[in-house]
């Protein structure tokens, strides 16, 4: 993601909810949580490989239902973190929601269906962009 057009369109459109660096801190972090959801996913997806040649990976370590349940917890954490709230709002929940069920959509099909891992690489982007949109939601 973009961090610095998240924050040039927060403080474009809501000048008075601008406050320095917290904008660009938030853009950041979102980026950070879903990047790393992404790539963990992808590392998950190469378990089996990774077993086999002796890479170590998150999911390697932890094996895939901990790698499912921690992707789940991080996200859920992670946007009450960045958002610095106690409850989730509806449409933190529903980021959550959609980003967890496509990570459990797409690890049931192996790495060579190009059509699943295809759409979860465009649609994983999808939670990341609307929390960066809604980053004047939360200041």
């Amino acid at each position: 993601m973009d961090t610095q057009a998240s924050a040039v369109y927060t403080c474009l459109h809501y000048p008075h909810r601008c406050v320095a660096q917290k904008v660009p801190r938030k853009a950041v972090a979102y980026g950070a949580l879903y990047g790393f959801v992404r790539e963990t996913v992808y590392d998950a997806r190469d378990i089996m490989e990774d077993n086999q040649q002796g890479v170590t990976t998150l999911p390697t370590t932890i094996g895939m239902r901990r790698t499912k349940l921690l992707l789940g917890l991080t996200t859920a954490v992670g946007e009450l973190l960045i958002a610095q709230r106690k409850w989730m709002t509806l449409n933190m929940a529903i980021r959550t929601g959609i980003t967890m069920g496509l990570i459990l959509f797409v690890l049931k099909h192996p790495r060579i269906d190009s059509l699943a891992w295809g759409a979860f690489c465009a649609l994983s982007l999808i939670p990341a962009f609307c929390a960066q949109i809604e980053i004047e939601d939360i200041i």
